[in-house]
């Protein structure tokens, strides 16, 4: 009898193989559309071909992985994500939820982590597993019952790969694959692998000594003295290479496989979709393949939930609020057309009391509901109270004062849950009310008619929202008493939920941006581009394609005969790490490095930012994400401010597009060195604390004790190393990378940070225990009480549990540093409003606030930033604040308030 069979989808792989795959289509209305139609192509195969029992599809978080974490430059040198391409990853969201696929992903892993953790789960219950990627590092995990079918040329071009397949392509056994990826590096994840090690040497390694960690323990065994030196060499990357490159088969995927059994599609959802991105042969397709099953269908919301539409003639909405009023607590569920809170049209909003007491009042009498949601309701509570903000401040006037002083008039349930447990596998309604009620909730979703995804009716419609709100009041209850139990209900009350209504205004609120002077800046660099070009043919001695590849392989190693470094797939590495090293052979070198930084910073920056600009306002808008991070830190989106360069002349070039509307000036105002400050706080090792109470610069007061020198005799690149080490310290940076970070040699750079360790001994010794504490806890915590749950502490995995250890070190000094400048932000707004100071709140950016205030106050308004900063909460050394202010984000001045 055959096994049922699994099918695990790497979903950002597929995509991203389709956009280049695929000719370029869009829709009638401009959307582009063929990297989604290409993904949606090969997953109505795999269910037509493949007839799986249960599918998933994995999808990158957005958040940084533990390969970031551990290796910096993990993937740093790809080129940004093309914006058509990322216009289409929410449509293969949108796609894989109509067709009642599950969706799986993991802030903190990569795609392919949750799909082989799902696939051995999978294989272990008993199922014939088939992972379905567009690259090859799931090779590692075929085996027994495990196979991988990888896309080739096009979406359909496929080759699948058994352990025989592997071994006949690459001779190598599939658990051999991560240590030939180890030896030979990625340079499409700049992954570094071994200089000077191909794929025929790694191969034949391999071969012969079986696996990485045996080759690295008989160097003397290997013949060649060329290739055994260079394993010497670089020892130390291939250690840190194959950390990189192996996938994690223990990722905590909350995912029960029995959650994943297929399911009948969502004939509704997928009909407004396919009609939306003109998919008619793909709709036809799907129907022809998929029988009537009425009975399977999703389940259905009962009736009771149902809400009742409220007119605006006669007392119909008076009778609806009288009777929410003696309800103790009620929950708002919006109802868009569209995703956007700041544009798509409000069709309405539905309000939840008691079983009875459900309305749906339509847009145009959100006016009338102003002093019911504004004060007369006890607990008000939704889901994404942001998002509900925007939309209905639209409809009223100074709609953000919805947010009542009372904290327990509102609850989010979004952020109170993220609260709880930063690390969750995402914080939708849907799955909330699965994980915390065991409810299955429909998807409520704008089709584009006005009705919703899978609503065949108005009344189905009025059901769904009924629903979405009964859940979020229902869930809301829970989720507080979870908040008290576990001492987190002040640090959702007093810091995350106020915050809220702040995120709301800064957003509404957006950056003003000056058009002419990125649209100078795009001239500029064009032309610094042009000139670059022009030198680096010219050092060539012929003219050629700076950006092609292949014809850049030509001219380095054939034309120009340069020293060969690693090789690729496609031929002979050009990666920066390559290019960097053969700039002490020939100039060239240098300058495509220079030539392919200016070509990203004005794609991804300067031309990108001019395409976001409101056309309403001239201002960038925005997403200040309070429930991303795993830390607490606000995340930035759409556009991300927070990314942009500020240490190189064109990173400051672009932020001077960023202007002060006319008689205002901008304020910056900086935390210094917040993390090592709360690092003293915590460890109270004397010598941090007495040289920050001395006003001393910490680095160079630590470069003065590592090198035994008095602070004068401190050279410029002593403190440059005490920095890096300080860092180090602080992010659990491995030896192997501080010595990437210093261009020194990993034992030196070994005894610098136990040179730290000698010096400052609290430090040391708060890292110990901090470990130890975690692992008891299974959490670490920051000094506002915030928690982070690290289960990776436990896994048997040693490169996984030495990235949580690191993690467990460093979350509570970072999450720290987020809770005291959210905790500022919140206060500091209530002064604003309290004194009715003129200062905005424009952009929150790691540990600096930005502010617009007339410049004939600016001296008053540095005050009273710098005193709501510094007060937010005292630490046993000086918390201090640096202030600047000019007509832009980057000619600013020193203020000394």
């Amino acid at each position: 009898m055959s096994k049922p069979k699994f099918v695990a989808i790497d979903g950002n792989s597929l995509l991203y193989r389709a956009f280049y795959a695929m000719p370029y289509l869009s829709t009638s209305e401009g959307l582009p559309t063929n990297a989604v139609y290409g993904f949606t192509t090969m997953l109505l195969r795999l269910l037509e071909e493949e007839k799986p029992a249960a599918i998933v599809v994995a999808f990158d978080a957005k958040a940084k992985t533990f390969r970031h974490e551990a290796y910096s430059d993990y993937k740093a040198h790809r080129p940004a994500t093309p914006d058509d391409l990322s216009r289409q990853v929410p449509l293969a969201r949108e796609v894989v939820r109509a067709l009642r696929i599950r969706m799986l992903e993991l802030p903190g892993y990569e795609a392919d982590d949750c799909v082989a953790t799902m696939a051995v789960r999978a294989r272990d219950e008993g199922y014939s597993v088939l992972i379905v990627t567009g690259d090859l590092d799931e090779l590692q995990v075929v085996g027994p019952d495990i196979t991988v079918m990888t896309t080739r040329r096009g979406v359909t071009d496929t080759m699948l790969y058994d352990s025989d397949a592997v071994q006949e392509r690459f001779g190598l056994r599939p658990d051999q694959m991560v240590d030939f990826k180890a030896l030979r590096g990625d340079p499409s994840d700049n992954v570094p692998g071994v200089k000077g090690i191909g794929e025929k040497t790694a191969a034949k390694l391999l071969a012969q000594f079986g696996t990485l960690e045996n080759l690295l323990a008989h160097l003397d065994d290997v013949k060649e003295t060329r290739v055994r030196e260079l394993l010497r060499a670089g020892a130390e990357a291939a250690r840190m290479s194959k950390h990189l490159c192996t996938i994690n088969l223990d990722s905590p995927c909350q995912l029960p496989v029995a959650e994943c059994q297929v399911q009948p599609p969502d004939i509704g959802a997928v009909r407004a979709l396919f009609s939306r991105l003109e998919f008619r042969s793909l709709l036809a397709r799907l129907e022809a393949m998929t029988p009537p099953a009425p009975q399977t269908a999703a389940p259905t919301p009962p009736a009771t939930h149902m809400a009742t539409p409220v007119r605006t003639e006669g007392s119909n909405i008076a009778d609806a609020l009288s009777a929410l009023s003696t309800c103790q607590s009620v929950a708002a569920a919006l109802h868009l057309d569209g995703q956007d809170p700041l544009r798509s049209p409000v069709l309405g909003l539905v309000l939840h009391g008691d079983p009875g007491t459900t309305f749906y009042i339509p847009a145009d009498a959100v006016p009338e509901l102003r002093p019911f949601l504004s004060g007369s309701c006890r607990r008000l509570v939704t889901h994404d109270l942001k998002r509900l903000l925007q939309a209905l401040g639209r409809y009223l006037p100074s709609g953000s004062d919805l947010c009542v002083a009372e904290v327990a008039a509102w609850m989010d349930t979004m952020i109170a849950a993220y609260v709880l447990n930063p690390g969750r596998n995402g914080q939708s309604l849907g799955a909330l009310a699965q994980e915390l009620l065991g409810l299955e909730i429909p998807q409520v979703q704008a089709s584009g008619r006005g009705l919703l995804a899978g609503a065949e009716t108005d009344e189905e419609a009025l059901v769904r929202l009924g629903a979405e709100a009964s859940a979020t009041r229902e869930l809301a209850q829970v989720l507080e008493k979870r908040l008290r139990s576990d001492g987190l209900w002040e640090l959702y009350a007093d810091i995350e939920h106020p915050l809220i209504r702040v995120l709301a205004e800064m957003e509404c609120r957006g950056v003003l941006v000056d058009k002419e002077v990125l649209a100078s800046l795009s001239v500029s660099l064009a032309e610094r581009i042009r000139q670059l070009e022009g030198e680096i043919h010219s050092l060539a001695g012929v003219a050629f394609n700076v950006a092609s590849t292949k014809q850049l392989q030509s001219v380095l190693f054939e034309r120009l005969k340069l020293p060969v470094g690693k090789k690729t797939k496609t031929g002979l590495s050009t990666d920066t790490e390559v290019l960097e090293s053969l700039a002490a052979e020939h100039p060239i070198a240098g300058k495509i490095v220079a030539y392919r930084e200016l070509t990203k910073l004005k794609s991804t920056y300067v031309d990108a930012l001019t395409q976001l600009i409101d056309p309403d306002t001239g201002r960038v808008h925005t997403s200040l994400n309070q429930a991303v991070t795993a830390t607490g830190r606000l995340s930035s989106s759409n556009p991300n401010l927070q990314n942009i360069p500020i240490r190189t002349e064109v990173g400051r070039e672009i932020r001077r597009a960023f202007v002060a509307s006319p008689g205002n000036v901008m304020l910056s105002a900086d935390y210094s060195q917040i993390e090592l400050r709360i690092l003293a706080h915590i460890t109270g090792e004397p010598e941090l604390v007495r040289a920050f109470e001395a006003d001393e610069d910490i680095h160079t007061h630590t470069a003065a004790t590592i090198f035994g020198v008095p602070h004068e005799a401190v050279t410029a690149e002593m403190r440059r190393r005490a920095k890096a080490v300080n860092f180090a310290v602080l992010y659990g940076m491995t030896d192997f990378g501080l010595s990437r970070e210093l261009g020194i040699p990993v034992a030196a750079a070994h005894q610098f940070i136990k040179g730290y360790f000698a010096r400052f001994p609290g430090v040391q010794r708060y890292i110990k225990e901090t470990v130890e504490e975690a692992k008891a806890k299974g959490y670490v915590t920051t000094l506002l009480g915030r928690r982070r749950y690290i289960p990776e502490l436990t896994s048997g995995n040693r490169n996984i549990r030495s990235f949580a250890e690191r993690a467990a070190v460093n979350s509570p000094i970072q999450g720290t540093a987020a809770d005291i400048i959210k905790l500022a932000m919140v206060r500091l707004d209530a002064r604003i409003k309290r004194e009715g100071s003129p200062a905005q709140l424009l952009l929150q950016v790691h540990d600096e606030l930005l502010l617009e205030v007339p410049e004939a106050r600016v001296g008053e308004a540095a005050r009273m930033v710098r005193e709501e900063m510094e007060g937010a909460y005292p630490l046993r050394v000086r918390v201090k604040v640096d202030v600047k202010y000019g007509p832009n984000w980057s000619d600013m001045q020193e203020m000394v308030v």
